[in-house]
């Protein structure tokens, strides 16, 4: 984990450094999003009490874009990630959950449409949970709760591993093919203790602007 840091530290102060000297397309991207958590199956507890059945939360990255060869162009950066979800392996539970991520990420463009441009990604998100805050339901209402009462909670076991897809576009005339719009989804390979009350899948929508 340690290594990969240090390669977007580094990768992103070469892209500073670089940025005047590469092609338009080369550059930082801003983005913003919302995501969705899927709960274990056996997790069959929704939301009510004023909380949305389907809850999504925002996701927010920066990432810095290069194109060593052509089309194919190779992002890097960091991401961040709230979510919340429903337990009820242990009792009447809500997680909500805070991810930071360095993704890894090659982007081809698939075909053109006018002035638009349709593109697919993958990549691999390592990444670590850095907060967490739980609420049990008891007969007076929702009460936070310390996470150490989790059977399965495990203090140094936050990191995990994402394989990353999406399919976007990017609209050409006024926009100049700066903006683009996706849907993601995520797969963990590599989960924390987290990986007992939750689903390893999860999908969302983003919008980003090349700075």
């Amino acid at each position: 984990m340690k290594n990969i840091i240090l390669f977007i530290i580094v990768f992103l102060v070469l892209g500073i450094y670089n940025s005047n000297a590469q092609e338009k397309q080369n550059g930082f991207v801003l983005g913003v999003g919302l995501s969705r958590y899927i709960r274990d199956k056996q997790n069959d507890f929704s939301f009510n009490d004023g909380e949305p059945r389907f809850f999504v939360g925002p996701v927010a990255e920066l990432m810095y874009q290069f194109s060593p060869k052509g089309k194919l162009k190779f992002l890097a950066g960091l991401s961040y990630q709230y979510g919340a979800m429903a337990a009820t392996k242990e009792a009447n539970q809500r997680f909500y959950i805070h991810e930071l991520s360095l993704p890894l990420i090659f982007r081809k463009p698939l075909l053109p449409a006018g002035n638009c441009r349709i593109y697919a990604s993958a990549g691999i998100s390592p990444g670590k949970l850095v907060g967490f805050r739980l609420l049990n339901m008891l007969s007076d209402g929702w009460h936070e709760k310390d996470k150490h009462m989790l059977r399965h909670f495990k203090e140094d076991d936050d990191v995990f591993v994402d394989l990353y897809f999406d399919a976007g576009i990017e609209p050409g005339g006024f926009f100049k093919n700066k903006v683009s719009a996706s849907l993601f989804c995520k797969y963990r390979v590599k989960e924390n203790w987290m990986g007992y009350y939750k689903a390893p899948f999860f999908y969302g929508m983003k919008v980003a602007v090349r700075l």
